[in-house]
């Protein structure tokens, strides 16, 4: 059976908000992997070295864009 409640519970704190004050934007992501690496759409960090991460915890940690698919 559905139980979208048990799914986010599941799920829940792998999702994380992306933004930069600098480029006033922001976005959400999600954790792909224990090493800390968040996939996100191209638009939340189109032109962006650096972001600010929040957890669903309230944390707000540096992050770093590593690459993008411009083309997609």
């Amino acid at each position: 059976m559905f139980d979208p409640v048990a799914i986010f519970e599941v799920v829940g704190p792998s999702v994380v908000s992306i933004g930069s004050l600098a480029e006033m934007t922001s976005g959400s992501g999600f954790f792909v992997d224990s090493d800390g690496y968040i996939v996100t759409n191209y638009h939340v960090v189109a032109g962006m070295r650096s972001v600010t991460v929040t957890l669903d915890d309230a944390t707000r940690l540096p992050g770093q864009v590593f690459g993008m698919d411009v083309g997609r």
